[in-house]
């Protein structure tokens, strides 16, 4: 094997075309992979948008056991997805419960997983769903939590200030308002929600913890430098609070750096 290449390895898959056996077999045959990801047959089940720029799968995770039935679940979101009654790119994201899942499900506006989260603007581009993850168990020690990000979330009178939602026990959920935790930029351009992460618990408390990027965040609230700012959320916090209440937070240090 190949101690160099870090696609080579006893039993990785074989990725069609690169010229190395990759699984240590002694031929690049029976390849599971090609350069774009999956291939077709090996797919057990797919989703797709209704227009050609609803952007479904440009975020994707595996959640956990959300529904408690023993099989992990998968979110995904398409942030230019036009909900019905919304504006153009409000976003939208679904859950899907794992198990029984196979063939190809065109996301129409009735299509309907475990879950499905839309934008909730009538005047501006939500982008909900451009980042999703798991929150582990933020809420609560025996939940199972998921985190959705909507950068360009107009908060009061601040444009693209930038959402992000911490859901539990997402049954049935819609929109934001049922979230147990909504974390909100507190100026133009803060695009909270850019990234999210969580199920980690940092400050060893029992509860897990999430991370809300904001790629825009001006440290002196003038929405023209991108300092950029990554907070950190203790398990259990609820209710709406701006970033800048986070737990704790990282941020760019100097005018013209690059984003945190």
């Amino acid at each position: 094997c190949d101690d160099v290449e870090a696609t080579v390895y006893p039993g990785a898959p074989t990725i069609c075309g690169d010229l190395l056996v990759n699984d240590c077999g002694g031929s690049d045959t029976g390849c599971e992979l090609t350069g774009g990801g999956l291939v077709t047959a090996y797919d057990q089940a797919s989703w797709f948008g209704i227009t050609a720029s609803d952007n479904v799968g440009v975020s994707g995770a595996g959640v956990g056991d959300i529904d408690a039935d023993g099989n992990d679940d998968i979110l995904f979101g398409a942030n230019t997805y036009d909900p019905t009654g919304m504006v153009t790119n409000a976003g939208r994201a679904w859950l899907y419960a794992g198990g029984a899942l196979s063939g190809e499900t065109e996301l129409a506006q009735s299509a309907a997983g475990y879950a499905t989260f839309s934008g909730s603007s009538t005047t501006n581009a939500d982008y909900l769903g451009f980042q999703v993850a798991s929150a582990g168990s933020f809420v609560g020690a025996a939940t199972a939590d998921v985190v959705i990000g909507a950068p360009n979330m107009k908060v009061g009178s601040f444009s693209v200030a930038g959402e992000t939602y911490v859901f539990s026990d997402p049954a049935g959920a819609t929109s934001k308002t049922g979230a147990s935790l909504i974390v909100q930029g507190r100026a133009g351009s803060d695009n909270v929600g850019y990234d999210v992460s969580g199920g980690w618990d940092v400050n060893d408390d029992g509860q897990d913890d999430v991370v809300v990027g904001a790629y825009g965040y001006d440290t002196a609230s003038s929405s023209s430098v991108y300092d950029g700012m990554a907070g950190v959320f203790f398990g259990g916090t609820t209710g709406t609070q701006l970033l800048t209440a986070a737990s704790a937070a990282f941020t760019g240090t100097a005018a013209g750096s690059e984003p945190a």
